[in-house]
């Protein structure tokens, strides 16, 4: 990849300097506008003599204007292109001292070990680097064809408007020589995503943001501030969308044209679930003034989305909640982000005395099945599971891929029931988490081949939880093998304070502002404080002393 070298060869304080001469001469060029005012004919001068001067001057005026349209368009792609371009070396050189840190370098746009150093056995350490290294190159070109169209239009004497005054005409022309705002790679992975990001200017990732919302919320491996601001610029977006299609569902003609366009199911659908859809948006407007929507999509039978409690581009604790069956962002969002509130601010409490902070995310990004008549049937299969699990793997890759640069201390993940099973096969996908908490959970296929260090994985079942335990999906995880047994009945903690027990399949976490030894413990493999956990003993057997 020579087109390494040949963009770290180019030289922005160059392209400025041609700039300024620009510049200087789009002044001297519009100076010259009360001039041509000036050598206007007199009114009182008539005949064929006086018709071809006001022609000729008519032309000058006009190829002036041209040329002043001309210059602005160099002027505003050349400088356009000189700082495009000195954000790449800046790019270019973080990419370098991220592949130092790592033992890597890069040599002739190639990724590989330093001669003198031991690279990171990291495998996406590599891929981040290497995605880097294409998304520079290809932005590079993108710069270089970008001004070469420019420069061409000129040359040919293309694009031209109709202006009447210099300034209009420089306005028209600086306009033109601006480039647009490029697309993120096609099916990009997060790291590619990220890389994209990354060669923005703020201008245009505020323009993405505002104009292309639908485009940043639910990409993988961007910041989520981003993904948030573009996620609330949706909402009402979405809200008209679904407020327009509920009133055209009352016309039948309507209805039966929508059923030949997009199918019988999807126009039935639509008729059942609209009102859940706005009222889901209702309950991600009201979040959003407290926490970060960082995932939203209307596009299936229910709205699907993910909500976060903290700062997830900057915390250095992270934990990713997946709930379970019967659970819907219109019926259950608020409840689960009030419970992993509290879960946060006691993962929070462990860590006082450091500047460390905790984040976590409510991720209701699938469709769990639901045990009503239509869809408790589903509940018997892992389908959705498996459907759930491809989505939430991209999310914490996206998240990993994102916090490349400044990677987290420690990524949880935590399923409940149904969730856990599709977050256990998430992480047969990734290996971007560093602990597992098991919470109720009907099985999930035992503990081989998830991609979780050894010794981090959990599971809880507290009494009374007759899911808990069942084995639907592939045996007990009490009886997984490496799997360690969190307590959740009454406990002291090592500072001797008291913990509730917990009750029931849905006991696990509640926002009751009562500690519970089940929330205690999620809080403690979240901040990866291994001493403060409370294992689950095991029954003591009975000697017959007889």
């Amino acid at each position: 990849m020579g087109d390494w070298e040949t963009i770290a060869g180019w030289n922005p304080a160059a392209l400025r300097a041609v700039g300024d001469d620009l510049a200087a001469e789009l002044r001297r060029l519009k100076g010259t506008e009360a001039e041509l005012r000036a050598a206007a004919t007199p009114q009182e001068w008539e005949g064929e003599a006086a018709e071809a001067a006001r022609r000729s001057l008519a032309e000058i005026e006009r190829g002036v204007l041209h040329r002043v349209e001309e210059f602005a368009m160099l002027q505003a792609a050349v400088d356009d292109a000189a700082e495009r371009l000195q954000r790449l070396h800046d790019a270019m050189h973080a990419a370098a001292e991220f592949a130092r840190a790592h033992g890597y370098e890069i040599a002739d746009g190639v990724v590989r070990p330093r001669p003198d150093g031991e690279p990171s056995q990291d495998p996406d350490v590599r891929a981040h680097l290497e995605a880097k290294v294409e998304q520079i190159v290809r932005t590079g070109l993108d710069i270089d064809a970008d001004l070469t169209m420019v420069m061409q239009s000129v040359l040919d004497g293309k694009g031209h408007s109709d202006s009447e005054t210099m300034t209009k005409a420089a306005a028209a022309g600086a306009e033109s020589g601006q480039s647009t705002v490029p697309d993120p790679p096609e099916n990009g992975t997060p790291a590619q995503n990220k890389a994209w990001w990354d060669t923005l200017s703020d201008s245009e990732r505020a323009w993405l943001i505002a104009h292309r919302p639908e485009v940043i919320g639910n990409l993988k491996g961007i910041p989520y501030q981003a993904r948030h601001e573009a996620n609330v610029n949706r909402l009402a977006i979405e809200r008209e969308r679904l407020l327009e299609l509920r009133e055209n569902l009352r016309d039948w003609k309507f209805v039966l044209e929508r059923a030949r366009e997009v199918g019988i199911g999807q126009t039935i659908s639509d008729l059942r679930h609209i009102d859940d859809k706005l009222k889901a948006l209702d309950v991600l407007e009201r979040q959003a003034e407290h926490n970060s929507i960082i995932s939203l999509d209307t596009s299936g039978e229910r709205v699907r989305a993910a909500v976060a409690i903290g700062d997830v581009d900057n915390a250095d604790y992270v934990a990713v909640h997946t709930p379970g069956m019967n659970s819907a962002v219109e019926d259950n969002m608020n409840r689960y982000v009030d419970e992993l509130r509290e879960v946060t601010q006691y993962a929070q409490d462990m860590l006082v005395g450091t500047d460390k902070t905790v984040a976590t995310v409510v991720w209701m990004d699938y469709l769990p099945p639901k045990t009503s008549v239509d869809e408790i049937v589903e509940g018997i299969f892992d389908d959705r599971a498996e459907d759930g699990a491809k989505r939430l793997a991209a999310e914490l890759e996206g998240l990993q891929a994102s916090r490349m640069d400044h990677p987290p201390d420690r990524v949880t993940a935590i399923g409940h029931s149904y969730g856990s099973l599709t977050t256990a096969l998430a992480l047969r996908e990734t290996d971007a988490v560093d602990a597992f908490v098991s919470q109720g959970s009907p099985g999930w296929n035992g503990d081989d081949g998830l991609k979780v260090p050894p010794g981090e994985l959990y599971n809880m079942r507290t009494d009374g939880d007759l899911i808990a335990g069942t084995g639907w999906y592939g045996g007990n995880p009490e009886h997984y093998d490496g799997v360690r047994q969190l307590d959740t009945d009454d406990a002291v903690t090592v500072d001797g304070d008291p913990l509730a027990g917990s009750e029931g399949h849905s006991g696990y976490t509640e926002a009751d502002r009562v500690k519970a030894t089940s929330e205690y413990n999620t809080a403690a493999v979240i901040t990866g404080r291994h001493d403060l956990l409370i294992e689950k003993q095991p029954p003591r057997e009975h000697v017959d002393t007889r």
